[in-house]
């Protein structure tokens, strides 16, 4: 997740909060670097702190939902502001909403929430559809129509978080610890190598009604043609 704070103190503590709940944060110190990072790297949770009454924080969260991280939940600890500030903070397209710092269990809390709202519909250990495509987390498996196709474990792992983010450039940072876990050994050459096994492997076609493009100096992006 992303944090964005000016304030060097409340960024160490919500930082520490975060980090001791295992919820893995990049520091962010204003819009401008925001901005910066949000061009390279996918964030599942975006928590921006700051004054909720000199209009900042409304225009932060603007500038936010018309960049790159535009599909990410967003929450706000403003804890200066009104409830006219609140309104217009949630105007301007944040999910959520604090006029006052939350204890770390709430706001752990709170981001595991907005996580959980932001995940795929359903029960991903059951077989779900995209398109064409049927996954079976249970059987680590990918069919098309109907026929079963032969992936590894990293392989599947990489095409579900593909296929959960259908139309959601990620970030290679992403996808690697997403897939290899937190602070990956893994060269970014392994990470291409699995995509293009994948692609390979599942047809990702526009025959098959699906297309899994690089995204320039950024990731990998898959996207539904059709269905």
């Amino acid at each position: 997740m992303a944090l964005i704070s000016a304030d060097g103190d409340a960024q160490a503590d919500l930082a520490g909060v975060l980090e001791a709940a295992d919820l893995a944060c990049w520091v962010l110190r204003g819009a401008e670097e925001a901005g910066r990072v949000f061009g390279r790297e996918t964030f599942d949770v975006i928590l921006i702190h700051g004054r909720g009454d000199d209009g900042a924080a409304s225009d932060l969260v603007r500038q936010v939902r018309l960049g790159p991280a535009a599909a990410a939940p967003l929450l706000v600890i403003a804890p200066s502001a009104s409830q006219d500030d609140i309104a217009a903070i949630l105007e301007a397209g944040a999910d959520d909403c604090l006029d006052a710092t939350p204890s770390p269990a709430v706001l752990v809390a709170r981001v595991r929430a907005a996580l959980r709202r932001a995940a795929p519909a359903g029960d991903l250990r059951k077989v779900w559809r995209v398109g064409d495509f049927e996954i079976d987390p249970a059987q680590r498996a990918i069919r098309l129509d109907g026929r079963d196709i032969a992936l590894t474990r990293m392989e599947f792992a990489l095409a579900e978080l593909l296929f959960a983010n259908v139309g959601r450039p990620l970030s290679r940072a992403y996808a690697l610890e997403a897939v290899w876990g937190r602070n990956p050994d893994v060269p970014t050459r392994t990470l291409d190598t699995h995509v293009s096994r994948i692609r390979n492997k599942l047809g990702l076609t526009p025959a098959n009604g699906a297309r899994l493009s690089t995204v320039y100096s950024y990731g990998y992006q898959l996207d539904l043609l059709k269905g």
